[in-house]
């Protein structure tokens, strides 16, 4: 033991006598010459304390009065630093001007210039000092031929504790961008929080201040993530949440925080990312070089809540509530829908029926109900309740609407039925009863323009009601002979405009002697021979009348002289006139034409086309036995449509291109083609698209679906959005709650005066201005 010692003492003694030899004695010119501030410069001692760690000094030395000459040059050296306790280790210590001009090492001396009036600074540094040791070391100045050295001893504390005060427990909501980010693991950051740092002691210097994870060995959190972990953080010195440089911490991804003087708290911004919804529970461990290491101290203790932002948990909800209105309004419509599909099939199938031509006898009758107005506003409510009702969607939302327009159009269709019912039966008749054919058509025309109206309230079914009664009595056979007799009386009381001075001369006595046979009322009234007796008055109005029309034409003359001779039925004579009005249309082809209402249509709105001719009368046409044959096409579809009117009414359901045609046709005789109709673009309708049933209606229904809508929002965002919301079963539960509110919302619908969906759409064509 006592060797030891020895070569202990050996060794010091060796160090401390490596640049003065024991025979260079202090001279007092040099002394007198140079002090070291905070040395005793009586003693040539300087005592120094510092934290363990690295340590960097700045000594000054100021010449005095007596430095002769001034300036000098001299040489200076700062020995290593040797502990006085065991191990004895040995720091070595670099030295040199503070302006960085000259330096040494390892005792190393370097030149420095000495001048009045003007200190000589010094920096010296070294590292590793070991904490609670005593160091020796040495200063040795050389000038004026002459050396001084000064005793250093350098004394070390203690490791201080680093404190890192508490902070409560931290909730961050991740934006919409950093929720996107969890799907491809892209770094956006979800929040920031500030902290203090401070030693128990004031510290020199700070250096390797980094932070190190610590997890929770007991936690309460209802979900423990594994990537809470110090790659979750990134800091920055200041405290505040933008940096002290006005810059986002979350810019820096470091762990590593910086070093420096700690004599007082520091205030750091970290920043988290990367951490997906739920309760985290660890500690962050804040160690550097200078501080103790396991301090409970230096322990940051972490509680955060993350949860997802708020507009996904609203975006699940408003999802949720329109399913959940579906589920329960949906397939409930869905069935009502395929119904209602079942009716307007079977409604659209007897409009098809009423399209084809049906009269009660070859050549003459009344105009057919398979071209009027009243049958093409049937046919397109019917189709477009065939598009609506494919789906149930438009029955949801215009349950309503919808079954007014079907009922409507059913209500149409029975008249149009009765009314075809009653005119084919009339017809058998009317042939060689002139005056039933002028009553009845007058009938037939004040009906079918009910039928034609936009609207058939209840005035107007009531009004052709009335009308296809009326009709009826022309048919039914205990009615028929009243009603004749009463038709007859009602033309023989209404003044004639036919006067004899109006045909040529040699027709005139054979007008007057048909003038004296017009039958009075009481001639009328007094018959008793029945149908026979009525059709003999019918046959003389007649007759004067057929005459009167026709004393203008080129065949007049044949017309009167095979009246004249007695012997020509009136069935005869129209045949003479009806041939010859034939022939003069065969000349007449070339000036025809084919008016249209419009030449721009939308979709599902009806448009009328009509036959016009610069002289020839519509009246005289429509007294002919003539049919009008139309042809449409537009684009792959065609249609063939007879009519005994000089007019049609059509409406397509596809955009396009239509090209009208027509030709007149009278019995085996050669037709006679017409001039082309004008083209017609068909257009789409947009008052007929599916979006309109959520434009234009389904009030009621879209205000309950809101209530339950925003009822589900705030109930289910107080009780079911907490602190740590994010998690799929978390996001389960809220859509389930959102659809059991929505359903919730419909019976709440029902509260209304029923419970079909409100609004309106146009299922219907609007109706023309």
């Amino acid at each position: 033991m006592r060797r030891k010692q020895l070569m202990y003492t050996l060794a010091f003694a060796a160090a401390m006598t490596t640049y003065a030899p024991a025979a260079i004695a202090q001279t007092p010119k040099l002394k007198a010459a140079v002090t070291l501030s905070g040395a005793n410069n009586t003693a040539d001692t300087l005592e120094l304390q510092a934290a363990p760690g690295p340590i960097s000094r700045d000594l000054d030395f100021y010449p005095t009065t007596a430095l002769d000459p001034s300036p000098s040059e001299g040489r200076l050296a700062v020995t290593n630093l040797r502990a006085t306790t065991a191990p004895g280790d040995s720091v070595i210590v670099k030295a040199g001007l503070a302006d960085g001009s000259a330096s040494a090492s390892d005792g190393a001396m370097f030149t420095v210039e000495l001048k009045v009036g003007q200190p000589l600074r010094i920096r010296f540094s070294a590292d590793g000092l070991r904490a609670g040791a005593t160091y020796k070391g040495r200063i040795v100045l050389q000038a004026l031929k002459e050396k001084r050295e000064w005793e250093v001893t350098m004394t070390t504390g203690t490791k201080t504790v680093l404190v890192a005060d508490p902070i409560p427990a931290l909730q961050f909501q991740r934006s919409l961008w950093a929720w996107t980010c969890s799907w491809w693991d892209c770094d956006e950051p979800i929040g920031t929080f500030s902290f203090s740092l401070r030693p128990k002691t004031p510290i020199g210097s700070l250096t390797g201040l980094h932070a190190r994870f610590e997890p929770s060995a007991t936690t309460a959190s209802k979900t423990l993530r594994s990537n809470f972990a110090i790659d979750s953080f990134s800091f920055v010195p200041g405290g505040d949440p933008l940096g002290p440089d006005g810059t986002d911490p979350c810019g820096g991804r470091t762990a590593t925080l910086p070093g420096g003087s700690l004599t007082g708290p520091v205030w750091i911004a970290a920043c988290v990312s990367r951490l997906e919804p739920g309760e985290y529970a660890g500690a962050l461990r804040f160690i550097a070089d200078e501080v103790q290491e396991d301090s409970a101290d230096s322990r940051l203790a972490l509680a955060i809540n993350v949860r997802d932002p708020r507009a996904i948990p609203i975006a699940v909800l408003v999802i949720g509530s329109i399913i959940g209105w579906f589920t329960t309004k949906y397939l409930t419509a869905a069935r009502k829908a395929r119904d209602m599909a079942r009716v307007v099939q079977r409604l659209t199938d007897r409009a098809n029926d009423l399209m084809k031509t049906s009269s009660g006898r070859p050549g003459w009758g009344f105009a057919d109900e398979s071209v009027s107005l009243g049958l093409m506003r049937v046919r397109v409510a019917l189709k477009r309740l065939t598009s609506l009702t494919k789906t149930g969607m438009p029955m949801l939302v215009e349950e309503a609407e919808l079954t007014r327009v079907k009922d409507e159009a059913e209500i149409r269709l029975v008249k149009l039925e009765s009314l075809r019912e009653v005119r084919v039966k009339v017809e058998q008749t009317a042939q060689i009863q002139p005056t039933i054919q002028r009553v009845v058509g007058r009938l037939l025309r004040d009906c079918s323009g009910l039928l034609a109206q936009s609207q058939f309230g209840t005035n107007q079914q009531t009004a052709c009601s009335a009308l296809i009664e009326e009709i009826r009595k022309w048919g039914a056979e205990d009615t028929f002979l009243a009603t004749y007799r009463a038709a007859l009386i009602a033309r023989s009381e209404a003044e004639s405009d036919i006067n004899a001075s109006d045909f040529p001369e040699k027709q005139r006595e054979h007008v007057k002697g048909l003038l004296t046979k017009w039958p009075t009322a009481a001639e009328i009234a007094a018959a008793t021979a029945g149908l026979t007796a009525l059709h003999e008055f019918d046959e003389r109005f007649e007759k004067l009348s057929l005459l009167n029309r026709e004393r203008s034409s080129e065949w007049a003359q044949a017309l009167f002289d095979a009246s004249s001779t007695g012997t020509a039925t009136l069935r005869q004579l129209f045949d003479l006139a009806d041939e010859a009005f034939w022939k003069a249309l065969e000349a007449e082809q070339p000036k025809f034409s084919i008016s249209a209402d419009t030449t721009n249509v939308d979709c599902y709105d009806v448009v009328g086309v009509r036959l016009v001719h610069p002289t020839i009368e519509p009246s005289r046409l429509l007294v002919h036995p003539l049919r009008l044959l139309w042809k449409i096409n537009l684009g792959a579809e065609e249609r063939t449509v007879h009519s005994q009117d000089l007019s049609l009414v059509q409406f397509f359901t596809t955009p396009g291109t239509a090209q009208i045609t027509a030709r007149l046709e009278w019995g085996g005789r050669k037709p006679i083609d017409l001039p082309a109709g004008p083209s017609i673009a068909v257009r789409a309708n947009p008052d007929y698209d599916n979006s309109q049933l959520f434009l234009q209606g389904g009030g009621l229904e879209y205000t309950a679906v809101a209530i339950a809508t925003a009822f589900a929002v705030v109930t289910a965002m107080q009780s079911q959005y907490d602190s740590t919301f994010g998690s799929p079963g978390q996001y389960l539960a809220l859509f389930l709650w959102a659809a059991g509110a929505a359903s919730g919302g419909n019976i709440l619908k029902q509260l209304g005066t029923n419970n079909s969906p409100g609004g309106q759409a146009d299922a219907a064509p609007p109706a023309k201005s």
